[in-house]
């Protein structure tokens, strides 16, 4: 048999990891030049998609935890959540383009249809419960009660549908 040439196992993955070591570091120094160029900018807003369930929308980050979207501002601690991933891009864009009276309607907006979506679950779950007893004034009653908070909730969707068209424009 012919011998052939093998390089030590250790040595290709200190290659591979001094390889990976210099590709964040690149793209750290490339982000941080995007960043400074357009840090002043108001008209081009920079938008990096980093991931599948993470951006980067000039000085925020938002990123997908647990079916909800955490956006964080670069210069203080504190975050935001969101249910919806376009409220939270346009919000940071508004920010970003000091819209705040826009900014701050589609986060309570934003807000008022999570709480009626948890309103509407719990509703849905008390009306399956309901389903095994006799009591027919209970029944009727949590149905009232959720046929009631669907249509909040259908209404609540649509203010938001709403802001965020206008915040398109």
């Amino acid at each position: 048999m012919d011998k052939s040439n093998t390089v030590n196992k250790q040595i290709i993955e200190q290659a591979i990891i001094e390889a990976v070591k210099h590709i964040r570091y690149w793209t750290k120094k490339e982000l941080s030049n995007l960043l400074v160029q357009h840090r002043f900018s108001k008209d081009n807003i920079l938008i990096i998609p980093v991931g599948t369930s993470c951006f980067l929308v000039g000085n925020y980050a938002i990123r997908k935890h647990n079916n909800e979207w955490h956006m964080i501002y670069r210069y203080n601690d504190n975050e935001l959540k969101f249910q919806s991933r376009n409220a939270a891009l346009f919000y940071s864009i508004c920010m970003q383009t000091n819209r705040q009276q826009l900014a701050d309607l589609i986060y309570t907006q934003d807000q008022h249809v999570n709480r009626l979506s948890i309103e509407t679950d719990r509703y849905q779950i008390r009306l399956k419960h309901l389903a095994r007893n006799k009591n027919l004034d209970l029944r009727q009653l949590y149905t009232s009660r959720h046929d009631d908070s669907k249509l909040k909730l259908k209404h609540a969707r649509f203010l938001l549908e709403k802001s965020l068209t206008i915040a398109k424009y």
